[in-house]
């Protein structure tokens, strides 16, 4: 029995910094929500970006507008037995300008970019995220029911605590993969925006339009994320409390840890749905669901 002390021991103490490092990946997942061009975090991928949609996208979206524009005027030439000169200066002033969307793209889409990272800055400051752990400060009532168990006892309420703690901190991975995903998304939409944008003159042309929705949707999504995540923060301790206390009214310390166990499971996985959810419902706010 006294080689498994150290492991009950170790295991209680991984536990305590699995909890510990939720809220580290919480605040981390805020900071690339909240990163500009200029951070560190998002400086040198916009850095790549930037050159790859100036010398390799801008160049083919300048070929291919330059067609579709040779398309469209040769197909109005041949509807008409009559040339007029007015579909000539119509057909080089629509390219002119596609040609100069082809340049701001980049630009117009940092700027919608920069001003919801504005928004998750404000939201972020002004209601800011607790530095204590909800998670530890419950656990530690956990600990303290362990505390008189013979080690088999301690042994079984580690083996049943092992599945909700490992899917509290998955869940703070997630939400870490999922910011970055976030940001990847967006630099790629800028990467490839003098394309789409290019097509903004275009008659009965939506292709414009649902790019720079579907893009602002993906901006929006870490606001929502953020907002998900405050709105976990400030109601998990009633939460975890009044879940503990329905399933633990008997007093009986077994079931307490059961209750426990099953309170952590539920809020993360419900933080998990929530975040999952919160790309559609950017979408459905901009109408694009």
């Amino acid at each position: 029995m006294l080689i498994f002390m150290p492991f009950a021991t170790a295991a209680r103490k991984m536990f305590e910094a699995m909890l510990l490092s939720f809220d580290g990946f919480l605040a981390y997942a805020v900071a690339i929500l909240s990163a500009d061009v200029g951070s560190p975090i998002l400086a040198p991928i916009y850095d790549v970006v930037t050159k790859i949609s100036t010398f390799v996208i801008t160049p083919t979206a300048t070929s291919i507008i330059a067609l579709c524009f040779f398309i469209e005027f040769m197909k109005l030439s041949l509807k008409m037995d009559m040339f007029k000169w007015e579909w000539a200066v119509s057909a080089m002033a629509k390219f002119a300008v596609a040609k100069a969307a082809l340049g701001i793209a980049p630009d117009f889409l940092l700027g919608i970019y920069q001003t919801g990272t504005g928004f998750i800055k404000t939201a972020s400051s002004t209601f800011g995220l607790t530095n204590n752990s909800t998670y530890y400060i419950v656990t530690k009532q956990l600990f303290e029911l362990m505390t008189d168990m013979k080690f088999f006892e301690e042994l079984a309420c580690i083996f049943v605590l092992f599945i909700p703690i490992l899917v509290v901190w998955v869940v703070g991975i997630f939400l870490i993969v999922m910011s970055y995903a976030r940001m990847f998304e967006i630099m790629l939409y800028i990467a490839v925006s003098p394309l789409p944008i290019a097509f903004l003159p275009l008659e009965n042309s939506n292709i414009t339009k649902k790019f720079v929705l579907n893009f602002s949707a993906v901006v929006l999504q870490g606001l929502i994320m953020l907002v998900i995540v405050i709105i976990f923060q400030g109601f998990i301790g009633s939460f975890l409390t009044l879940f503990i206390e329905m399933m633990s009214q008997d007093g009986d310390k077994y079931v307490q840890i059961v209750a426990i166990a099953a309170a952590m499971l539920c809020s993360a996985l419900t933080l998990l749905v929530m975040t999952m959810k919160s790309g559609q419902v950017a979408k459905s706010v901009l109408g694009q669901a």
